[in-house]
């Protein structure tokens, strides 16, 4: 099945809600019938301020993407499993618009791309990270880019869209006293590897869920 891409937000957030697809039963919230919390922002940026104190910077970082990572690919493989695969190079375009209004739609902030060439492979993603602004808001301007996890889920998007290893880099934020975030996805070995970006915010691969225990596949692959 090709395809078919949804409604745009705010459509699309006038369909959850008349097709009930944000659900509560029994203490229990779930989207789209995937299990979720809600999460004050200002607790998300405690943790990683918190993560990163401890662990420091670099440890932190892989951890939020890895995790953003994981996130990414589930959402894109249910989003595919939902309204189609995409084959295409439009197809492949309306997927990566969709995956954008859903981190909307969740409160990453408005985001939308500035940049789509799957002949270049070169992606670019640009908005407002509610992460970014709640982060400088309690912490004051940082040296270096803060939105890992969001970083994670990008290349994730782009990764599974293109079937390619891929590498997001950060380079404009908020956090940075940047006007707006800006997130560059493009093939690990078409990064220039002298760049001071690309030294701080290459990843290195972490252990994946099964390698850590888990019984069972991620929620798309159950049901």
């Amino acid at each position: 099945m090709a395809f078919k891409a949804p409604p745009k937000l705010p459509n699309l957030l006038e369909k959850v809600i008349r097709f009930k697809a944000l659900r509560w039963k029994n203490g229990k919230l779930a989207l789209f019938d995937v299990p979720g919390i809600l999460f004050q922002l200002y607790a998300f940026a405690y943790k990683q301020r918190l993560l990163e104190n401890q662990l420091g910077i670099k440890k932190a970082a892989n951890i939020y993407y890895r995790v953003g990572k994981f996130q990414g690919k589930q959402g894109v493989r249910m989003t595919s499993e939902r309204f189609g695969y995409a084959k295409t190079f439009i197809d492949k375009k309306r997927l990566l618009e969709f995956n954008v209004q859903q981190s909307n739609l969740v409160g990453f902030g408005e985001m939308k791309w500035a940049k789509i060439d799957f002949n270049k492979n070169i992606f670019v993603m640009v908005g407002k990270s509610a992460l970014a602004e709640e982060y400088v808001r309690f912490f004051g301007l940082q040296k270096n880019p803060i939105d890992y996890f969001l970083r994670g889920c990008t290349t994730a998007i782009i990764e599974e869209v293109v079937d390619r290893k891929m590498l997001c880099i950060e380079t404009k934020c908020i956090a940075k006293g940047n006007r707006y975030c800006e997130f560059v996805v493009r093939p690990i070995e078409d990064w220039d590897k002298k760049s001071l970006l690309f030294k701080q915010q290459l990843v290195k691969d972490l252990p994946n869920i099964k390698e850590l225990g888990a019984k069972i596949e991620p929620y798309l692959l159950i049901r």
